[in-house]
């Protein structure tokens, strides 16, 4: 009877350890998968801002910031040209 009673005690020790065990792996399926679309969602967007889209992504406003700053500096050089000309032809009286 006393060995019998020390079986039934472990069964039930066993059963409910590995319910515990279940119920945590299950728990920790959930998270992971959240986690792990949550974390994949983040990455594809932050892929969508690297490359160019038609005008809104942040590549397309590194290009025209670029851009504008190629043509900014065209406009100076030339100005300073300008200046540089007009002082070789009237240098400035001191």
């Amino acid at each position: 009877m006393f060995a019998s009673l020390i079986n039934s005690q472990y069964w039930y020790f066993g059963e409910a350890v590995v319910t515990v065990a279940a119920g945590a792996f299950a728990v920790w399926r959930v998270i992971h998968n959240i986690l792990k679309n949550s974390i994949s969602d983040r990455l594809n967007e932050i892929k969508a801002q690297t490359v160019p889209n038609g005008g809104g992504s942040l590549r397309d406003a590194v290009d025209r910031i670029e851009k504008k700053l190629d043509t900014t500096i065209r406009e100076l050089d030339r100005h300073l040209g300008y200046h540089e000309a007009i002082e070789k032809v009237s240098p400035p009286n001191n």
